[in-house]
């Protein structure tokens, strides 16, 4: 039987911030660098863990970021294990996580967007106002 949806959760957060710690403190690869363990998903039987990491830099950076973290993948497992209570430790895999990235272009787009509704906006309102003006009666229309 599959372990419950909120003790895979629990898990997925343990994995998460202690990995996270193990990277910062223990870890002394210059390759890894600034990097953020974001996110961790285990599998249900939780024999395997897939770690969402964010890296500082390029794309060089990040390919070496990851190249580190796959090489320390075997020491990073090791010290979890000893630091949480879990029948089996799950076998790491790192992914570079993209989502600030993706997060960041799309604000760009719906700034972008805005930046072109306003000025779309304020050409209606400019052919608006003309409109007005020549619909306005004149003083020579006016009869007093």
């Amino acid at each position: 039987m599959p372990p419950s949806h909120s003790r895979l959760e629990r898990v997925d957060e343990l994995v998460r911030q202690q990995v996270g710690e193990i990277i910062t403190t223990m870890l002394r690869d210059p390759r890894v660098g600034f990097a953020t363990v974001t996110d961790a998903k285990t599998s249900p039987d939780l024999r395997h863990a897939r770690v969402f990491v964010s890296a500082y830099g390029g794309d060089e950076e990040r390919e070496s970021c990851l190249e580190g973290l796959r090489s320390a993948a075997a020491f990073i497992r090791g010290e979890l294990g000893r630091r949480v209570s879990l029948r089996n430790v799950p076998e790491l895999a790192f992914v570079v996580d993209d989502s600030a990235e993706r997060a960041q272009r799309l604000e760009r787009v719906f700034h972008d967007l805005d930046f072109s509704a306003d000025d779309e906006s304020a050409a209606s309102n400019d052919e608006s106002a003309a409109l007005d003006e020549d619909n306005a009666p004149s003083d020579d229309d006016s009869t007093a």
